[in-house]
């Protein structure tokens, strides 16, 4: 009996081990697994800043996500996103497909940078889908990343929700920041429903959408430059013509 005792307790010691394990090394596995993939991805810089899902409830939040731009931009980043909540179906994770219910993509700060003919966003897009088929990103993302990327898992994700988001305009031989506006809210249903569809692959559906969400806003952006540019020159004309009559007073 009191061996019977003793392995029941030193089972009991094992099981609760491994749930303390578990719980202690999921979020520096998730962190480290946006970390390693993302790149390989998007060809790009990314960092999280900090994971926290529960492992028994499936829900939590991810801290702090940074995209950087890909070569040839100037901006620091693509996207910045301080908060991003998520729910997952547990059972999942042991399964050929892992199944997420809900992301929740909240005040994102995108940089659409225009170089050219194409823009980074585009970049990013163009490489993930390089990615997914099995090629490389792309500079700045290592190795590639093959459709049966994390360890050969599928995904679907039932809901995706990106909003309030901010976007700033630039072009790259400016260097800099010249209009920013407010996207609607974007939402993405049933990504891998009917087919499977690898990490990559969704990370290509949800930087897609964005891309096009964004390229709605631009045509009223680039009025809104035109105008500015205008503005700026009748102003700086009517100072040159102030400076002119001043010397000319002087002068006389």
């Amino acid at each position: 009996m009191k061996k019977f005792f003793y392995l029941l307790v030193a089972v009991c010691v094992v099981f609760v081990g491994v749930v303390v394990f578990t719980l202690l090394s999921v979020n520096p596995l998730v962190k480290k697994g946006v970390e390693y993939f993302g790149p390989r991805y998007v060809g790009a810089d990314v960092r999280l800043a900090e994971s926290d899902l529960s492992i028994l409830s499936g829900e939590g939040e991810l801290r702090g996500l940074f995209v950087g731009n890909p070569a040839g931009y100037k901006s620091e980043s693509v996207v910045q996103a301080d908060s991003i909540r998520m729910k997952l179906d547990i059972s999942s994770l042991s399964e050929p497909t892992v199944i997420i219910e809900a992301i929740v993509i909240d005040r994102p700060v995108i940089t659409y940078e225009l170089a050219g003919r194409t823009s980074n966003l585009q970049t990013l897009v163009d490489n993930v889908t390089r990615s997914a088929k099995g090629g490389d990103a792309g500079s700045g993302g290592g190795e590639s990343a093959e459709a049966g990327d994390a360890g050969g898992k599928s995904v679907v994700i039932k809901h995706i929700v990106i909003r309030n988001a901010r976007v700033n305009f630039g072009i790259a031989a400016l260097g800099g920041e010249l209009a920013h506006a407010e996207l609607d809210d974007i939402h993405l249903r049933d990504i891998g429903e009917k087919k499977d569809v690898s990490m990559a692959d969704a990370a290509r559906q949800v930087l897609a959408a964005i891309n096009r969400a964004v390229a709605q806003r631009l045509p009223g952006v680039t009025r809104g430059l035109e105008d500015g540019v205008k503005k700026g020159v009748d102003a700086i004309n009517g100072t040159l013509r102030s400076v002119g009559e001043g010397l000319r007073g002087i002068l006389k």
